[in-house]
């Protein structure tokens, strides 16, 4: 179906929809040790960063912040 993602149901551009679309560049990546794979590596780690100080953001009442950060190294990916 025409606008729909590869691999999913859900429009392009949607939360669901990039993250279907890392998770299956990722799978192709574990093939090998492909950049590919070190980079999806390196943005796992640095979204698992931020949203280890998921805390901190919430108690600054920094939501704002804190989402960008996420959405920032998932669009580094893109």
């Amino acid at each position: 179906m025409a606008g729909l993602c590869e691999g999913g149901n859900e429009p392009p551009g949607s939360l669901k929809a990039i993250f279907a679309e890392i998770d299956i560049k990722t799978n192709r990546a574990e093939g090998g040790h492909s950049p590919a794979k070190k980079k999806y590596m390196f943005t796992e780690a640095r979204i698992d960063s931020a949203a280890r100080r998921y805390p901190t953001y919430k108690e600054d009442d920094d939501m704002l912040t804190y989402l960008r950060a996420i959405v920032h190294n998932i669009a580094s990916n893109l």
